[in-house]
């Protein structure tokens, strides 16, 4: 197998880790203790984490990051220069007991693997790197994993981000090829791990990348290796291991010895979708491995007879090369309707004169009678799913001369000449040796007669003497049987598929058998702050061994999706001296301090894995210039937007350049960092320098001139003494005292999330290993308002930060006029087409974002960006807003600085006329206070821009109404009727509207009716379905737009809105009922002072999950709470001792991804101080959420009990005990 690897020249040993030398011109030196905290952690520190099991007998791996020039032994096609752009790093082991064991993989820039060498058996594992006019080297026949998703083409422009790097298809930009940005390295021991930024293969690309890859390669010994990820285009080189094997799922058998029943898989074309999915298994129906056999394996194949193809009888010209030939055709067709067959033959006194087909053993050879025969496909010699089905081509004039042809790619191609193109198997690697076989056997001078050539069947006529196929070299993957997945009783949603298929292009131009693993299936979703993670093995051996090595890893694979609450980072504290700073990390997993042995201070602290409130910050360069932060885009040329924004297909995204510069960019992971910590943004432009720690380190002395550079947008406000802080003037009215900087709980996506929530993504095909989302922490909750007219004497030239549920003024604008609509000559000079409008069926002041984003989007429209709303585009269109602060739509991606009163060094890249909000709140004080700041002053509750660490709104500790509704389902005759769920605001769900009177055109349902509603509905609004909205989203919808309002839940059960279009009866729909009451308290909290405890507990899942106020039900969330299982099984929450308490009702949130049944046959008891049951209800059935009402019962505590053994654990998300609590009773 080969793997494609980029050197950076930085050295490890054999099991000893030196001293790295510097990485490249201005890039972070000595960053292997960096690399190690942060892969280590990543691969390690999260709560489900189940260390390797595998160790070599003896420390047996050596590795090196120096490029170890050309493996001439393994048949590579592309230059050796090529290659070492790509080469990262170099493996091997060396087997003391078998040399056939022995091995060595080379791992690329991105971390993938890109050659697997077996010096003692078949050479190399992996095909050829050449493909498509040299565009794909080292990025397609590779092993790797590529993220792809659907939802979010623009134009069709395919989203498939791959671990390797982009195809060469951008002009001059890629002549160098752009291989995927190593972030950090380590190798120890016998494993070496790698992080690369993923990038979009499909260049000139729209979209901006959120994905960090992770992947780690373990030596285990005996020709083992584990590798942590999960492959999406992987494969071997099917010259070299044509046949394919699997165990039979039920027995384990896996069969070789007999020709007639081995255990043989099917191989269909690639690209064939209805022969690939006959063929694709679900993982968990499978025996959980795959082996690859070299070609000596004896099949009885009893294979129809293979014929070429024919010429239509419609067009015996072959007017259309493309049109005119079809794969068969019947005796009677050729006697009757005019078709022709191909028919092999050599020419009078002539040769085949065959030549290399696009190179390697591909051939093209005038084999054919005659001219006139247009394009054919590839024919896997005549059996679409067999590849290994050979057949022979035959003199007949000497059949005892032939040669046995593996496969057909071409049996003509054009009209104009006699060429037949296949791969002989005799001459698989050596295409000279090929073409010499050939032109001898069918050699035709010196014959005044044509040499006819028959085409025979290649069935085995027998076994050879001593055929032992034990002995035949096979490679194998494991990748486990798929329990981890809900589709066989796991806790991630969807399954593992296994997917390989022939490339049609023939061996010689693509020699690959493609081997993949997917996720996949009905919830197979990554969303953003999650990580996903699969460990499986490959190994060289025997065919022989492969069933007890294979069966001895099964129980070690595995599969895990969890978030970032579930880490356990370290801190990295960022030391600044002066100019220039170093990052340190703590020396001891989970540590949370750093030393320093200059007089350098932390100006920052970030974590060493993905954490809540806290991003991916990275460290690049571009010639001299240097760039610390979380914008990995930070030089590419402007592409219309920001990330984790994205471009368009006529304004591309190209990470690979740097703007107004000659060299690339260069990227280091530097940790996950706070974006509002103002001590991280004041580092922007600081250089990275290794001995900033160093005892006696001092900075340099040589200060740089500072010029103050006049604004390229003069203000046109009057001047100021000081810094200008503009406050919004709309704030709300009772601002929440800790509002976060982003969600505080992940919406749950389906695979249609609306385009403006761009950093969730549907993986269709997601087979990746390790990889990191980190989108979600970019997902903005802030947006900017802008003055809604430059001739305002209130507020021209303002742009104010706003927090995406303030309230404020709507305008839209649209590209083109959707009529009536205005166009300002200031926008037109501003170079701006675009039209604009404030009357959208009426005014509409004073909304959320949300709101405003869905008032304009229903008439076809959008919100304006700020540059738009700066330039008029929106002014003097009505409703009197030229004077108010308009939602944009440009997104505030990260915190402005602190206001300085020294000059900046530059001006800055989008000057303003005032500094655009207030100052960020630091989570903790800075080492060193500066006094240069002006101090400001605040509301005392005015919102933190300091990330909540909370997972759910304060609120729903009293059980507020703004929090959470019910989901409700579409119709009673549903899969889902009778079902509500509760759901956070921010999740996002489909939209039915209920009024009171007919709006008209609206439909009232018997059923509704009968249940006492006099009731319309409706789900077509405005003329479009609305799936995947919010809450905000969904009431706007409704309330704005149409002037009706959300079902209640009550409603939507008696089918109220059933029936109305959009499919959604089958869906969950929005409602406008709150599953909390507005008078009871939730006495369970921990902030309350509830105390929970269970019988016992697996998988991480603390009793303390049930009452930390967070109701997802997604296990992967890291909010649900597990037992083991045991008899007598039970959880409880004892609540506060100092009080006394009347419990009205307690709510359990189940666990909703699956296993909803592990409740039923459970008790609900509430217990008195002395522990005696005072009230009891049973828990039956499988509801998201069941509710219980008591009688003013006056408990300690609360119990779920659970007698019943084998119907599995207790699992649930949360018990919420609603009631009042006084001072205890003396």
């Amino acid at each position: 197998m080969k793997l494609s690897a980029l050197a950076l020249p930085w050295f490890m040993a054999t099991t000893t880790v030196t001293k790295q030398a510097a990485l490249i011109a201005a890039q972070p030196t000595n960053l292997e203790t960096l690399d190690e905290a942060l892969l280590t952690d990543l691969l390690e520190q999260y709560a489900t984490y189940e260390p390797t099991q595998c160790s070599p007998p003896e420390a047996s791996t050596s590795f090196s990051f120096d490029w170890p020039g050309r493996n001439t032994a393994s048949g590579f096609v592309p230059s050796a220069a090529v290659e070492e752009l790509n080469f990262n790093a170099i493996m091997t082991h060396t087997d003391p007991a078998d040399a056939n064991r022995t091995w060595s993989i080379r791992i690329g820039k991105g971390g993938n693997m890109y050659s697997h060498f077996t010096p003692n058996m078949w050479g190399e594992t992996i095909p050829p790197q050449k493909y498509y006019n040299n565009e794909a080297q080292f990025v397609d026949e590779v092993q790797q994993m590529v993220a792809v998703t659907r939802n979010l083409e623009i134009d069709g422009k395919p989203y498939f981000i791959h671990q390797a790097g982009a195809y060469r298809r951008d002009g001059s930009h890629t002549n160098t090829p752009f291989f995927s940005p190593s972030l950090a390295k380590f190798c120890a021991g016998n494993s070496c791990s790698f992080a690369s930024w993923g990038t979009h293969a499909h260049v000139p690309t729209p979209y901006t990348s959120p994905i960090i890859y992770i992947t780690r390669y373990t030596n285990c010994g005996n020709g083992v290796i584990e590798y942590t990820q999960m492959m999406h285009q992987g494969g071997v080189r099917s010259s070299k291991l044509p046949y394919v094997l699997e165990p039979n799922p039920s027995t384990g058998a896996l069969n070789y010895a007999n020709p007639a029943s081995t255990s043989i898989q099917d191989v269909c074309p690639w690209n064939n979708a209805a022969l690939q999915q006959a063929t694709d298994r679900k993982v968990h129906q499978s025996g959980g491995y795959t082996t690859f056999v070299d070609d000596q394996l004896l099949l009885d194949q009893n294979n129809p007879q293979i014929l070429p193809w024919c010429r239509k009888g419609s067009d015996p010209t072959c007017s259309n090369d493309g049109t005119c030939m079809v794969p068969s055709c019947t005796q009677s067709q050729i006697d009757n309707e005019g078709y022709r067959r191909i028919k092999l033959q050599v020419a009078a006194n002539s040769s085949p004169s065959c030549k290399a087909h696009v190179g390697g053993p591909g051939l093209k050879c005038n084999l054919r009678a005659s001219t006139g025969f247009g394009q054919s496909s590839p024919n896997l010699s005549g059996v679409p799913c067999r590849p290994w089905a050979n057949i022979f081509f035959v003199r007949a004039d000497d059949p005892s001369r032939f040669v046995e042809v593996s496969l057909i790619k071409h049996w003509s191609w054009s009209k104009s000449n006699k060429l037949v193109y296949f791969t002989v198997s005799q001459e698989t690697t050596n295409v000279n040796a090929a073409i010499s076989l050939v032109n001898s056997v069918f050699n035709n001078g010196g014959n005044s007669q044509v040499l006819n050539i028959n085409i025979v069947n290649g069935a085995y006529q027998g076994l050879p003497a001593n055929y032992n196929p034990g002995s035949f070299n096979a490679f194998t993957y494991v990748y486990g049987q798929g329990q981890e997945y809900s589709a066989a009783g796991g806790d991630i949603l969807g399954f593992a598929r296994r997917r390989m298929g022939a490339t049609q292009a023939g061996a010689g131009t693509r020699d690959y058998t493609v081997f993949t693993i997917n996720w996949y299936g009905s919830g197979a979703h990554l969303k953003s702050g999650e990580t996903y993670i699969n460990r499986g093995y490959y190994f060289n051996s025997n065919l022989g061994s492969v069933k007890t090595t294979a069966e001895n890893l099964l129980t070690k694979t595995l599969a895990d999706e969890f978030n970032e609450l579930q880490y356990n980072p370290r801190t990295i504290d960022i030391w600044r001296s002066g100019d220039t700073f170093v990052a340190k990390s703590a020396a001891t997993v989970g540590g949370d301090s750093t030393t320093c042995d200059s007089t350098a201070t932390i100006t920052c602290s970030g974590k060493s894995t993905p954490t809540r409130g806290y991003i991916a910050f990275f460290y690049v360069t571009c010639d001299s210039q240097t760039y610390f932060g979380p914008n990995p885009y930070h030089f590419t040329p402007s592409f219309g937007s920001r990330f984790p924004g994205h471009g368009s297909n006529s304004n591309p995204v190209r990470s690979y350049v740097c703007s107004g510069q000659s060299g690339r960019p260069k990227w280091k992971l530097m940790g996950f960092f706070n974006p509002n910590d103002t001590g991280c943004a004041d580092l922007e432009d600081t250089p990275y320098q290794e001995d900033v720690c160093d005892a006696g380190y001092h900075p340099p002395t040589t200060s740089p001139t500072l010029t103050v550079s006049p604004s390229v947008s003069p203000s046109t406000s009057p001047p100021t003494t000081g810094p200008s802080i503009s406050v919004a003037p709309s704030m709300s009215q009772a601002p929440s005292k800790s509002p976060t900087y982003q969600p505080t709980n992940p919406p749950t996506v389906s695979d249609k999330s609306s385009e403006r929530y761009h950093d969730y993504v549907k993986m269709t095909s997601p087979p990746f290993s390790h990889l990191i989302f980190y989108s979600e922490l970019f997902k903005t909750s802030r947006y900017y308002t802008a003055c809604g007219g430059s001739s305002s004497y209130r507020c021209a030239g303002t742009a104010n930060v706003a927090a995406i549920n303030e309230l404020h003024e709507v305008r839209c604008c649209a590209d083109t006029n959707p009529g009536g609509w205005a166009q300002h000559s200031n926008c037109v000079a501003a170079g701006f087409n675009v039209w604009g409008r404030s009357d959208i069926n009426g005014c509409h002041s004073n909304k959320s974002f949300d709101q405003a984003n869905a008032i304009c989007e229903l008439v076809g429209a959008r919100l304006c960006t700020k540059e738009e709303l700066f330039a008029d585009c929106t002014s003097i269109t009505g409703c009197g807003f030229d004077h108010e602060m308009i939602w944009s739509s440009t997104v505030v991606s990260s915190p402005t600085s602190r206001p300085s009163v020294s000059p900046t060094k530059s001006p800055a890249k989008d000057p303003t006329s005032s500094p655009q909000s207030l100052p960020p709140v630091s989570s903790s004080p800075t080492a060193s206070p500066t006094t240069s700041n002006p101090t400001v002053s605040a509301p005392t509750e005015m919102p933190s821009m300091s990330p909540s660490t909370s997972s759910v709104p304060s609120t729903i500790q009293q059980a507020q109404t703004s929090s959470h509704y019910y989901t409700a389902c579409g119709a009673v005759h549903a899969d889902c009727a009778g079902t509500a769920t509760v759901a956070a605001i921010k999740e996002l769900h489909e939209v039915r509207c209920c009024a009171d009177t007919n709006p008209g055109g609206w439909a009232q349902h018997s059923n509704c009716v009968a249940a006492g509603f006099n009731v319309w509905g409706e789900s077509d609004i405005n003329g479009l379905c609305h799936s995947y909205k919010s809450f905000e989203e969904a009431k706007a919808l409704c309330e704005i737009v149409v002037g009706a309002r959300l079902c209640t839940k009550e409603e939507l059960f008696a089918d109220c809105s059933r029936g109305t279009g959009c499919g959604f009866d089958q869906e969950m729909i929005w409602s406008s009922t709150s599953p909390f009451s507005s008078t009871l308290e939730n006495l369970a909290l921990r902030a309350s002072g509830g105390v929970a405890s269970q019988s016992s507990t697996c998988h991480g899942g603390g009793a303390h999950r049930a009452i930390d106020g967070n109701t997802d039900g997604v296990w992967r969330h890291g909010s649900v709470q597990h037992t083991c299982g045991e008899a007598n099984q039970w959880w409880k929450v004892t609540l506060d001792p100092s009080l006394d308490h009347t419990i009205n009702r307690v709510i359990i949130y189940n666990r909703s991804d699956c296993c909803k049944n592990r409740l039923d046959t459970s008790e609900l008891q509430i217990l008195d101080d002395s522990g005696g049951m005072v009230s009891s209800q049973s828990i039956t059935g499988s509801a998201l959420v069941f509710t219980f009402d008591f009688d003013n019962v006056i408990g300690r505590s609360v119990r779920v009990w659970k007698a019943v053994t084998g119907a599995g654990s207790l699992n649930f998300a949360e018990v919420q005990v609603l009631g009042t609590s006084r001072t205890l009773t003396p």
